[in-house]
């Protein structure tokens, strides 16, 4: 399912706690090429499936994969905003 955003998502944080980088990297090109609002929209979209204690699990994969999350305030950590 390459075009479902929900796949590369859970392959990006797969392969990255396995420690494939490249992988993971190119899964969250994917997701992002799919869903390019993602790091801002994350945390509201999966407060729609899941518990605050895994969304945060989930998040970490992320950036372990390369991919800042946005705050709960919607803003990107400063060094990853666009100058």
């Amino acid at each position: 399912m390459p075009a479902f955003w929900r796949a590369q998502f859970a392959l990006a944080i797969a392969y990255a706690q396995l420690g494939e980088r490249d992988a993971a990297s190119n899964a969250v090109r994917e997701l992002l090429t799919i869903r390019p609002d993602f790091p801002v929209v994350a945390r509201d979209e999966l407060r729609k499936w899941w518990d605050a204690e895994l969304i945060q699990h989930l998040i970490e994969g992320l950036r372990k994969a390369g991919l800042e999350i946005a705050g709960d305030n919607g803003a990107l950590p400063a060094k990853h905003r666009a100058t």
